[in-house]
């Protein structure tokens, strides 16, 4: 002690000063003392509200990891669902690397999902929104190995640049609005999409080696598409192998589809079913292309190498059929479903189809009604039965109409152009 009486002798009172405790000095001058969590005080940049980038190790916001799954609001968070957590409207999540965390996304507006900055970024396991709007994913790859990688309920979701791959399906929609551009699905073990009172628009978007088919659209969706849409090697033992549309479902293309390699007991690449359900693939500069698609069912009745129609409404402008095969009828068209059933082809040429019963190129039955226009019908083979290039059986109400078409080089056991099955009754007028 000093000499506070100025008798120049040292006092001999108790000492009542207190020293700070250093752990609750704010060293750095960063605002976090270490009682308050900053876990290197020498250095500033480093305390519990720092940013803690996932490009490198260091902990820098002190949480005692230095690979934190991703960042919202200025912070940074060591698993993906905590930062689903602190989400709030107009909120941008930033996924750092591949994360093996699953996000949820629940009742939260526009909010958008981006990897960091120079990171290739992904979710690895499976994605939910629901009850939410104005929800964006970018340059994301989006997977799941025990279920859909991306699952929208009642929500608006925009996905772009992204890749998708799960054990079950790429995504799954339920009562939303969901937009795909430059999307590539890769190799799902279910339908590649499968959506049910959605409206689903698909802009240069890949679907390809889904073991349960491409596409499924139920109850009522709209789909749309436009840029190049291209459904590769898809296979199903049900039907449907590119697109599978039921229940008063609607799809409109107004840019080029591509359907090649795939299969299903009918319709290889689209089966259609329900007298509401229709199928409009438009003009659009490029055409259509159908090839080496395949109806695999042997069942009597069964197929439709490329498109199987049961009932609704079928227009295609500018399509080329080449190498489709039917197990059973209708080597690239199989056309049923009654009455209610009308079908527009416009500028087609199917070449090379083959049906191993009825109707290389088309079979038309149950009253449906098909009309073509300014079309080319050649090649086309009915190895064990009728109708090489077209044939009709059922309904006396069937007609095929034809104009400014050509039909030529078909070959079957009985009508190599066409054959009308006047024992069960059914009357054609080409």
């Amino acid at each position: 002690d000093t000499d506070t009486d100025t008798d120049t002798d040292t006092d001999t009172d108790t000492d009542t000063d207190t020293d700070p405790d250093p752990a609750d000095v704010d060293d750095d001058g960063d605002g976090f003392t270490e009682n308050q969590g900053d876990c290197n005080d020498a250095d500033m940049s480093i305390n519990p509200g720092a940013y803690d980038s996932c490009v490198d190790s260091a902990d820098t916001n002190c949480n005692g990891t230095g690979f934190d799954q991703a960042t919202t609001g200025g912070l940074s968070y060591a698993l993906l669902s905590d930062a689903a957590q602190a989400l709030t409207d107009g909120a941008t999540l930033e996924i750092c690397g591949t994360v093996p965390d699953a996000l949820v996304i629940d009742g939260v507006d526009n909010v958008a999902v981006v990897p960091t900055a120079g990171t290739t970024s992904g979710i690895s396991g499976g994605t939910s929104v629901q009850n939410a709007q104005d929800i964006t994913f970018q340059d994301l790859a989006l997977s799941q190995s025990g279920g859909a990688a991306l699952t929208v309920t009642n929500a608006g979701v925009d996905v772009t640049g992204a890749t998708m791959s799960s054990s079950t399906s790429g995504l799954v929609a339920d009562g939303s609005t969901v937009s795909l551009t430059n999307v590539a699905i890769d190799g799902s073990s279910g339908r590649g999409i499968r959506v049910s009172n959605t409206a689903l628009a698909l802009t240069d978007v890949d679907i390809t080696n889904s073991a349960n088919g491409g596409m499924r659209a139920d109850t009522g969706s709209f789909v749309n598409f436009s840029g190049l849409v291209q459904f590769v090697s898809n296979t199903t033992s049900s039907d449907g192998g590119g697109i599978r549309l039921v229940g008063g479902s609607q799809l409109v293309a107004n840019g080029p589809v591509v359907f090649e390699t795939n299969s299903a007991a009918r319709g290889g690449a689209i089966f259609a079913q329900g007298s509401t359900t229709s199928v409009s693939l438009l003009q659009t500069g490029s055409p259509h292309s159908f090839e080496r698609n395949e109806a695999t069912s042997t069942s009597a009745g069964d197929g439709g190498g490329a498109i199987a129609l049961d009932g609704g409404t079928l227009m295609v402008v500018d399509a080329t059929f080449d190498g489709n095969t039917a197990a059973q009828d209708g080597g690239a068209l199989l056309i049923g479903g009654g009455t209610s059933t009308v079908v527009d082809l416009i500028a087609v040429e199917a070449t090379g189809n083959f049906a191993a019963a009825r109707g290389g190129a088309v079979l038309v039955r149950d009253g449906a009604g098909v009309t073509v226009e300014d079309s080319v019908f050649t090649g086309a083979t009915s190895v064990t039965s009728q109708g090489g290039l077209v044939s009709m059986v059922g309904d006396t109400s069937s007609s095929f109409t034809a104009a400014r078409s050509d039909f030529q080089f078909g070959f079957a056991n009985e009508g190599g152009g066409f054959h009308l099955n006047a024992s069960s009754g059914s009357t054609g007028h080409t």
